[in-house]
């Protein structure tokens, strides 16, 4: 029987809409809650920096993951790839697109950095949370095979009664 956190978490991979809906709250909320934030323009252009180097590393760990989870020849791996190979090329897409997409936001937003410094800081909120949330879609499907390659890896009990 499957525990309840289990579903919500099965439910969460298959919807990826979810992370630009979430991703979009925290960015609306640093708009309404962040108003005036007391950073100057060297502030910002740090920050800016910052969230897109953190998007480069994110964008890096997806690509690691996606390899392993392309490449793992165990029977276990293989057969969670062949069930779930169009969740795990959209996630993978996804993944990789938004990191992306984010780090190139982050670095066109030093361009208004002294002219709109709260839509500045509304993208980088934005920034910060969708490879967030991406990454960790990327981490689940590296434990997927991770764990596939550790029980790949036990050595077989003997049957009970049969001597070794």
């Amino acid at each position: 029987m499957q525990r309840r956190r289990d579903r919500v978490k099965d439910w969460w991979l298959r919807h990826l809409g979810l992370d630009c809906v979430v991703a979009s709250a925290i960015a609306i909320a640093a708009w309404l809650a962040w108003p005036t934030a007391d950073l100057g323009v060297a502030e910002r252009f740090a920050l800016l920096a910052t969230v897109a180097t953190f998007d480069g590393l994110v964008l890096a760990a997806s690509t690691f993951s996606a390899q392993m989870m392309s490449q793992a020849s165990n029977p276990l791996a293989v057969k969670v790839r062949r069930l779930h190979r169009p969740l795990i090329n959209r996630t993978s897409r996804a993944t990789l697109s938004g990191s992306l997409m984010c780090a190139a936001g982050a670095l066109t937003a030093l361009f208004g950095a002294s002219t709109w410094p709260h839509v500045v800081d509304t993208v980088a909120a934005f920034c910060v949370a969708l490879p967030v949330l991406r990454g960790l879609r990327a981490v689940d499907w590296f434990v997927i095979v991770s764990l596939s390659e550790e029980v790949d890896d036990r050595p077989a009990t003997p049957a009970r009664g049969l001597k070794p």
